[in-house]
């Protein structure tokens, strides 16, 4: 199909959403495999949720500041330490995360990997795009996200045959010839978004540009004050968000939305304090980016269409209230 020709992968899996996709490859990938599914602290609830389903424990390390990926030195260090069953990686923010580095790991440690680039579709790094570094990749397909659709849906991506026909079992109940053999999920797509997804695609690069584009006018005005995580300047960004760190994040997103600029965190609390966390998740070392990140980080509006007078009133407001972190 157009989706897996794009990605240059054998196969593509359409599905009801991306937590669904995780539920599916954690499922597939690590549920008769010993040890915890290794992490980052840095992350959506979702990348917990589908493992906790599972009943496998967790293990997070932490992420770089400067791209706010998981870091590379502290996943080798915990897989020398630590029994895994495989390494969950996401690429957050339009970032790859460093995944040649972290392919190399897995396939040095004999772990599977699932990659998960719901926010960097269309990020590349070294060797490829993201989504062609997992035994199962997953992705959201939702009008917030660089694969965009007209309601909740995604897809599993991956070269291996039997993954692939398996995903599609699972996704409705796990039948097989009229038998259900394993408790999976309803997640089909349905017809209609698989259409928009479809549609969507042959818009996907020019939405890429334009985000390209008001991304680089927030650099132009911000970068020089604030930091926040960028790309690496061998790989390719999806634009998908562009944060800065600043001093008391929550007061100036107040300040901000009463000169009606709305502002987005990603994420306000590591994946560590979630309730559910308790007792299923424990941390390799400490992970003081983590939290850094979660508690300094703000998102700008980033969406097409918007213009280049609305990036500059944005700027100067948040050079006049801000402070960097």
């Amino acid at each position: 199909m157009a989706l897996a020709e794009y990605f240059g992968m054998q196969h593509a899996v359409l599905i009801g959403s991306a937590t669904d996709g995780l539920t599916l490859a954690i499922h597939k990938l690590c549920a008769d495999r010993n040890g915890a599914i290794l992490t980052c602290g840095h992350g959506f609830v979702a990348q917990i949720m589908a493992s906790h389903r599972i009943q496998k424990p967790v293990i997070l390390v932490d992420c770089t500041l400067e791209t706010g990926q998981i870091d590379t030195n502290h996943v080798e260090a915990c897989l020398r330490k630590n029994d895994i069953a495989c390494l969950y990686v996401a690429s957050l923010h339009g970032i790859a995360a460093p995944l040649t580095d972290l392919r190399r790991l897995a396939d040095q440690y004999g772990i599977p990997m699932i990659e998960d680039f719901a926010q960097s579709a269309g990020a590349s790094c070294e060797k490829g795009l993201v989504g062609t570094y997992g035994n199962l990749s997953v992705t959201s397909i939702y009008p917030t996200k660089p694969l965009a659709g007209i309601a909740t849906g995604g897809a599993i991506l991956t070269n291996h045959t039997d993954h692939a026909d398996w995903c599609r079992r699972g996704r409705f109940f796990g039948l097989d010839a009229g038998y259900a053999n394993e408790p999976l999920v309803h997640a089909r797509m349905s017809e209609l978004s698989a259409g928009a997804a479809l549609r969507g695609l042959s818009y996907f690069e020019t939405l890429r540009y334009e985000r390209e584009q008001l991304f680089k006018r927030y650099q132009q005005h911000l970068d020089t004050t604030f930091h926040g995580p960028r790309a690496l300047p061998q790989d390719g960004s999806a634009y998908h968000h562009y944060i800065i760190y600043v001093k008391n994040r929550d007061n100036i997103r107040k300040q901000l939305q009463q000169k009606s600029i709305g502002t987005g965190t990603y994420f306000p609390v590591t994946l560590l304090e979630h309730q559910m966390s308790l007792g299923h998740i424990e941390t390799f070392e400490e992970i003081p980016n983590c939290y850094f990140h979660a508690k300094h980080n703000l998102a700008l509006p980033l969406w097409e269409g918007l213009t280049e007078a609305q990036i500059d009133y944005i700027c100067e407001t948040v050079l006049k209230i801000a402070e960097p972190a």
